[in-house]
């Protein structure tokens, strides 16, 4: 077991964004909690993600990070705002810091903060930034791949729940705004998400379409297509594609959203962030992979499932792709099937 840090009053956790990484990585903050319990602990994060963390029981402070308000380009202006936001971090006089990003800008960050020990992962040489070094374990769960900072320092691994924003009050009213709907707690429920932050990662508009009606006529399922302000169009579109009548979910609040997500007997959805909202409820999920690795995305529990194309590309991590030839060729049949399969195993269907 490695050495524990010494006196520590103040912690910093660095996870700028986006959604989905930041839901990972919250079982880092309870485990922090747990093994600190009388330290500070901030977490310092872009602000259009700050809404995934407002609700954390085990953040003292949140330090947002405008990225938008400091200009794309460089020039004096922008070096002004950039020094002394890292001058406030370091006014903070935190004792640990830990990056769970280790990009070039997180690494600077760290060092920035002034903590005496800096953990972080082996990449190239922004390793050097840190004194407290974590060798990348790949592949392996996300989840255990940010624990990984806290086994390195000997604090013990406690739970490795995520934490999912949405209280009672959400939850509430979710199961208001479904029975407006027609859709009380007798009927089967299966959220479709169709996002995802690379467009190499999304299924088919068509094949969601072709899900959708085969869940609803097959299983007698109500289907939400669900998203955000970026999904609105995709959403429009799957649904004119389809014969049956689904529900749009979009322009809901994050914790709303949350509160939808927990309601749901099954979620389907891309490699994305969402995703991580049904495994922080419990709520079975499939995750569907192409370019990303699905032992690093995909939960570990059984009531988590992931399906891939085994194809030679399988996992390029391409931002962009012009064939989608991993994607395209998981086919709505076999997405079908694992959904009776976990459906089953949880005694929602016969």
């Amino acid at each position: 077991m490695n050495r524990q840090p010494g006196r520590v009053e103040n912690i910093l956790v660095i996870r700028p964004g986006a959604m989905g990484d930041i839901l990972v990585a919250t079982p880092v903050l309870l485990n922090l909690r747990n093994a600190f319990p009388k330290s500070r602990i901030a977490f310092l994060v872009q602000k259009r993600f700050a809404d995934v963390l407002k609700a954390n029981p085990y953040i003292d402070e949140l330090i947002e990070f405008d990225k938008e308000s400091v200009g794309r380009f460089w020039g004096i202006g922008r070096l002004k705002k950039e020094l002394a936001f890292l001058a406030s971090i370091r006014a903070r006089r935190f004792d640990l810091a830990l990056d769970l990003l280790g990009n070039l800008r997180t690494a600077i960050l760290c060092v920035a903060s002034g903590a005496r020990e800096r953990v972080g992962y082996t990449y190239r040489i922004r390793k050097f930034f840190y004194n407290r070094r974590v060798v990348a374990r790949n592949p392996q769960y996300v989840v255990d791949f940010n624990l990984d900072s806290l086994r390195m320092l000997g604090v013990p691994i406690e739970k490795k729940d995520i934490y999912l924003p949405a209280d009672e009050s959400d939850k509430a009213f979710a199961g208001e705004w479904l029975a407006g709907r027609g859709l009380g707690e007798n009927r089967l429920l299966i959220g479709l998400f169709p996002g995802g932050g690379w467009s190499s990662k999304r299924w088919p508009e068509a094949h969601f379409s072709h899900l959708g009606d085969m869940l609803s006529s097959k299983l007698n399922a109500s289907i939400l297509v669900m998203g955000g302000p970026q999904e609105r169009d995709s959403i429009k579109r799957i649904i004119s594609l389809m014969s049956a009548e689904p529900v749009e979910v979009q322009g809901f609040s994050l914790s709303r959203f949350a509160g939808l997500v927990s309601k749901l007997h099954l979620f389907i959805s891309n490699d994305s962030g969402p995703r991580y909202l049904a495994v922080a409820a419990g709520i079975p999920s499939i995750g569907l992979f192409g370019p990303t690795n699905a032992t690093n995305a995909n939960p570990t529990e059984s009531i988590h499932s992931a399906i891939t194309y085994e194809g030679d590309c399988l996992g390029c991590n391409k931002l962009t792709c012009a064939d989608q030839t991993c994607m395209k060729r998981i086919l709505p049949e076999a997405v079908f099937e694992e959904s009776c399969r976990l459906l089953k195993e949880q005694g929602r269907i016969s």
